[in-house]
């Protein structure tokens, strides 16, 4: 009998001031795909697929989901770009405004301090392209590694969440929900498990009276408006908190589970 293959892994990237979000779907482990998710209408659309990995704890979506910044790599010697790669693109395209040739899987990604301003993870030279958007010189947070974590835990804070502890492998955010509950991550970091990369993310829901209950399988998670959005096995839900006591039965987004690779074009 053949091994029965991992749900596709799934994160998100909400735009701070828009309904708007790129969701960053793996699987196979050397394939990635970029999908636009309207958080009005929960439509999901796919943008493009990648043969390789899109590092998505060291990319940024901008505060009006008009652009995003990504690091990604195929890690062959050969390719044009030295195996890895950064680049700032039309959400939820890969086809790069700003390009910038990496080689290696140090360092790499960035972030958005507003709307038309990003800044970048390590050293870098200059874009292979040029357009309107500006580049800052400075850190948008405490910075922990110039890897995943750098990027990360910094975003997480501008997105609202409470850093309430930290240390090298384990670090604890807190971020309030509708009607007094509450959400807490963990992220975590280690040896990667089958099915499970070298940094994941836990999750808890907290009751108003502070009853915790364990979402063990969510490997996402964040406030929209009244609702908890989150990622488990491969689908992305949505449950709403009613009360103080009460949460909806969770409603089916999207299940990208089906999804296989197709080479798409971005438009011009």
């Amino acid at each position: 009998m053949e091994p029965k293959p991992y749900p596709a892994r799934l994160h998100a990237l909400i735009a701070r001031k828009a309904r708007v979000a790129v969701v960053i779907r793996r699987g196979p482990a050397k394939e990635v795909a970029s999908c636009l998710w309207d958080l009005e209408s929960d439509a999901v659309t796919l943008g493009q697929w990648l043969k390789g990995r899109i590092y998505e704890r060291r990319c940024a979506i901008a505060p009006d989901g008009r652009y995003w910044i990504y690091f990604a790599a195929t890690h062959h010697p050969e390719h044009p770009l030295g195996g890895s790669w950064t680049a700032v693109a039309r959400a939820p395209w890969l086809k790069a405004l700003y390009l910038w040739a990496k080689g290696d899987a140090w360092n790499g990604g960035g972030g958005f301090t507003d709307r038309r301003t990003y800044w970048l993870n390590g050293a870098h030279g200059e874009a292979e392209r040029a357009s309107h958007l500006k580049r800052a010189e400075s850190p948008l947070g405490a910075q922990r590694n110039n890897e995943c974590l750098g990027i990360y835990f910094p975003r997480l804070v501008r997105e609202g969440w409470t850093e309430l502890s930290w240390s090298r492998d384990r670090a604890e955010f807190s971020k309030p929900l509708a009607r007094g509950w509450g959400l807490h991550k963990t992220a975590l970091s280690g040896p990667p498990a089958p099915g499970r990369g070298v940094y994941w993310d836990e999750h808890l829901v907290e009751t108003p009276e502070g009853d915790v209950l364990a979402r063990p399988d969510w490997e996402w998670a964040e406030r929209d408006g009244p609702d908890i959005v989150y990622a488990e096995r491969g689908c992305l839900w949505r449950q709403r908190i009613l009360d103080r006591s009460t949460l909806s039965e969770p409603r089916l987004i999207h299940d990208f589970t089906p999804m296989i690779f197709e080479a798409r074009e971005a438009p011009s």
